[in-house]
């Protein structure tokens, strides 16, 4: 099996990143069961989690990309300096 490139932040991803730590925004990882995992989004206190919300776990190879794919959504609808 190949190993798959592990995600690297480019500019615009630390953008994305910086911009919702200083809204409030924090987006992590939770361990589910073996091997699998969920993503947890708290905006400012409301929490969202991808197992409950959803039914959607990932795993360790998906789940570093789901993170920067949910950064980048709240950076690109919600910020109003991009």
């Amino acid at each position: 099996m190949a190993l798959k490139p592990i995600p690297r932040m480019d500019k615009d991803s630390w953008k994305s990143f910086q911009w919702c730590l200083d809204n409030g925004i924090l987006v992590y990882v939770k361990y589910k069961s073996k091997g699998m995992y969920e993503v947890e989004v708290n905006d400012n206190g409301q929490i969202t989690n991808s197992g409950t919300a959803k039914g959607e776990a990932y795993g360790k190879d998906e789940v570093e990309f789901k993170v920067q794919e949910i950064l980048d959504y709240y950076y690109k609808n919600f910020s109003k300096c991009n």
